[in-house]
């Protein structure tokens, strides 16, 4: 049994088998089965449980959130902000965005305006791992701080499970070719940092790795020019290759648009798009960032009142487009 001063959210949601957030709503008001209700109050009779107000200071800061993004590569996460907004504004919160540069002093000087306006949480996106800024973070109090792509010790994270996803992506376009032909070209994007090209190429070799498929990758730049693609025309007619795993949805429609789909088997990745309806692609990387804004909002919530660090992986769906 666990004392009055030791037992927090987490320990009663353990208990009595219901999430933090469950928890989280139970004693502010918020909706929970009758069912659920039950299970908790005997847990918190059994360990004469008070609730610990004192975990909360963070309430006392202005209610809002800012969201912090590269100013160079704020499409890649603008859904994922989406989600954020709408999330936050059911539960009345104000959101702000901001932009920061690439470097280390660049964050550390937005996060810096962001704390100025003493919010309830930040939302960090960074494409590249930084090391230097994440020790800084660790210092922040008093504000909840959730990092966005990144498995960060001491920190809130949340990243969905982009080598995993790579893994069943690449696999998947290759089983639905003629066997003749399952080996396939990784396709890099000049716009992911270094460590995104890695973790989804990672997931490519792996699964070539485990189906003894030959490896090759090819990388255009951000500017996507004729010349290159040209290029990766007779890089894939002088290997033989009929299939392309595309590192971003802007590699899927470029190639789209410039190789067609007739000849080549391409994937594409991402949230919903007018190509899903054509179905040009042999799989696509499924990825829900309005959803992953949402399940932020929720971490935000519980943070606030739990205090403890949440951390969480989101598996992603492969969309079959011979089904």
């Amino acid at each position: 049994m666990f004392s009055k001063k030791t037992l927090s959210y987490k320990d009663i949601a353990k208990q009595a088998k219901v999430s933090i957030s469950t928890i989280s709503r139970y004693y502010n008001n918020g909706y929970v089965s009758q069912k659920a209700k039950d299970r908790i109050l005997a847990v918190v009779r059994a360990n004469e449980y008070l609730p610990n107000h004192g975990a909360r200071l963070i309430r006392g800061r202005d209610n809002s959130v800012f969201i912090i993004m590269p100013i160079w590569a704020q499409s890649l996460f603008a859904s994922i902000a989406s989600g954020i907004t709408i999330s936050c504004s059911k539960a009345g919160r104000r959101v702000n965005t901001t932009y920061s540069g690439s470097s280390t002093s660049d964050y550390i000087e937005t996060i810096r305006y962001a704390l100025s306006w003493r919010p309830t949480a930040i939302v960090i996106f960074i494409p590249q791992y930084d090391k230097d800024l994440f020790d800084h973070i660790r210092k922040i109090e008093d504000t909840a701080v959730i990092m966005y792509g990144h498995q960060v010790n001491g920190l809130n994270w949340i990243k969905p499970d982009i080598q995993k996803g790579f893994y069943d992506l690449t696999t998947k376009v290759l089983n639905n070719a003629n066997p003749k032909d399952r080996k396939a070209v990784f396709v890099s994007d000049d716009r992911l940092s270094d460590s995104q090209i890695a973790e989804r190429m990672q997931g490519y070799e792996q699964a070539c790795h485990d189906n003894g498929w030959k490896i090759y990758d090819f990388h255009l730049s951000t500017k996507k020019e004729y010349d290159e693609i040209l290029k990766l025309h007779n890089y894939l007619k002088r290997n033989n290759i009929k299939n392309i795993i595309c590192s971003t949805h802007e590699v899927y429609v470029t190639l789209v648009v410039n190789l067609g789909s007739r000849e080549y088997n391409l994937s594409d990745i991402g949230y919903q798009s007018v190509y899903d309806n054509l179905k040009n692609y042999s799989a696509k990387l499924f990825i829900d960032y309005p959803n992953i804004g949402f399940k932020i909002e929720d971490m935000i919530s519980v943070f606030r009142e739990t205090g403890e660090f949440i951390n969480k992986i989101i598996p992603l769906e492969i969309v079959d487009a011979k089904k």
